[in-house]
């Protein structure tokens, strides 16, 4: 099957490339077929757009089941992490895999702009469990988990509404959030910013959300 034969052709390439944009060729393809696509559009949209990627790594194995925590949120260990869980899914299977490590890897969703999640849910779709192996590797490896606050005040900054648009409003004109453009302009380090634990927290709480 060609998406089948394209997407082991995307694997040669790392998920991510030029300091951290995301390589978005795999869920492409599998949109394209799900489109309708011609096999030779699916086809030649691959060859074009992997010109731009850069070499996977060998998997590692380095991490195991003992130590795979430490290391989250180290994009350099990518490959360490693409050795453990092709490991974990050749000892439990794909879906258990899933099961045993989506509700550790879950709060760190916002890694690498959400790009890992959409990867797994991809892999998932397909029911390739090689495209799952890379999304959990690309999600650990690049895991953010955004700041939470134990010790909420009482009263806070902002006025309680059920209106997100409210929040955002307010958000605009709050000291600290200003844009400021940096190097690499890579969305999740600016979410990493954005997400002060010592603000963050208190957007969140100020938005109500009924059943």
């Amino acid at each position: 099957m060609l998406l089948k034969a394209l997407l082991a052709k995307s694997r040669h390439y790392h998920p991510s490339y030029r300091g951290g944009l995301c390589n978005h060729c795999p869920m492409t393809l599998v949109a394209l077929d799900r489109m309708g696509a011609t096999p030779k559009r699916i086809e030649s949209f691959a060859l074009d757009y992997l010109k731009r990627m850069e070499p996977a790594p060998l998997p590692g194995d380095a991490i195991n089941a003992e130590n795979w925590r430490a290391r989250l949120g180290e994009e350099g260990a990518y490959a360490d992490y693409l050795g453990f869980f092709r490991r974990e899914v050749g000892r439990l299977s794909a879906r258990a895999t899933l099961r045993v490590y989506l509700p550790e890897l879950a709060p760190g969703l916002g890694a690498a702009a959400f790009h890992p999640v959409i990867r797994t849910a991809f892999g998932v779709i397909t029911e390739d469990s090689e495209e799952i192996i890379v999304g959990l590797a690309y999600w650990a490896s690049r895991y953010l988990r955004l700041p939470e606050r134990d010790d909420m005040p009482v009263e806070l900054p902002f006025r309680p509404t059920d209106d997100p648009l409210q929040i955002l409003k307010t958000t605009r004109t709050w000291p600290g959030l200003d844009f400021e453009p940096d190097d690499d302009a890579l969305i999740d380090r600016e979410m990493a910013r954005a997400a002060d634990p010592t603000l963050f927290p208190l957007l969140a709480a100020a938005l109500q959300i009924d059943e």
